[in-house]
């Protein structure tokens, strides 16, 4: 159910700059570095931890006020 929300999230902040505005300005960001900060090991299931990373990539990459 994470993975797909995920998934979903993802897809948004590719295809929509309100939706990359909200998660850089919220702490949708901060979160997931601290989730992935938590779980060094393998705890978190990779499924989850590549979402994670490639939301961050996604709105990093896509939003200057991040970078």
């Amino acid at each position: 159910m994470i993975v797909e929300a995920l998934k979903c999230l993802g897809n948004l902040a590719y295809n929509s700059v309100k939706v990359q505005s909200i998660c850089s300005g919220n702490e949708t960001l901060d979160g997931i570095v601290r989730r992935l900060r938590m779980h060094p090991d393998a705890n978190l299931p990779h499924p989850i931890k590549y979402f994670d990373v490639r939301l961050l990539f996604l709105i990093s990459a896509l939003s200057a006020d991040v970078r």
